[in-house]
């Protein structure tokens, strides 16, 4: 399941169970979330919630009264820390309680992390990821705007040699991107 808050307020509904869950599943719910970030799971300690939102105000993204943060589960070392609506949260969590499990797009990893940007388009949003071997970037654009997305690139090819970085972008409108992108990189690959 997928989440996004439009611009207008929030829309989705929960599917119904069919069944009951058995014991040990888990209902993972991807949120689309502008306000998603990366922290070291070793620093976001989930009995400790006030230093989750420490590192989101320390990123300039200061919860509004209505939000909530919730957390993915650790992999690769870190955890997505995502601003959802406490209401939305609230209702999932009476649905599902402690099967409940949250993802986000920057969890998901390129083919290979050698020297690559990883680009997903969905939900009119755009998730990009830098790897050098390891991570070294990770963001989330609000928009999917291809302007934006260049602006990005200018500057993050100030940072990295995108000539040696091979560009992997999935997601809605990938080729246009890629069409656009594709001359600053040593390769680009649609998936």
């Amino acid at each position: 399941m997928s989440i996004q808050q439009p611009l207008d307020g929030h829309s989705f509904s929960l599917p119904e169970l069919r069944e009951p869950l058995g014991e040990g599943e888990v209902v993972e719910v991807e949120m689309l979330m502008p306000r998603t970030m990366l922290a070291p799971a070793a620093l976001c300690d989930p009995a400790d919630p006030e230093r989750a939102r420490a590192w989101f105000a320390a990123c300039g993204m200061p919860l509004r009264d209505d939000e909530c943060l919730v957390a993915s589960e650790p992999r690769d070392g870190t955890v997505a820390l995502i601003a959802a609506r406490r209401d939305v949260v609230s209702q999932l969590r009476e649905t599902w309680g402690g099967a409940l499990r949250f993802t986000a797009p920057l969890l998901q990893d390129p083919p290979q992390r050698e020297t690559c940007v990883w680009i997903h388009r969905t939900a009119g949003m755009t998730w990009v990821k830098v790897y050098d071997k390891e991570l070294q970037f990770a963001e989330v654009l609000s928009s999917d705007d291809d302007t934006e997305l260049l602006y990005l690139l200018e500057r993050l090819g100030g940072q990295f040699p995108l000539r040696d970085y091979t560009l992997y972008l999935s997601g809605a409108g990938s080729r246009d991107a890629r069409r656009l992108a594709a001359k600053r990189f040593k390769k680009a690959i649609c998936e």
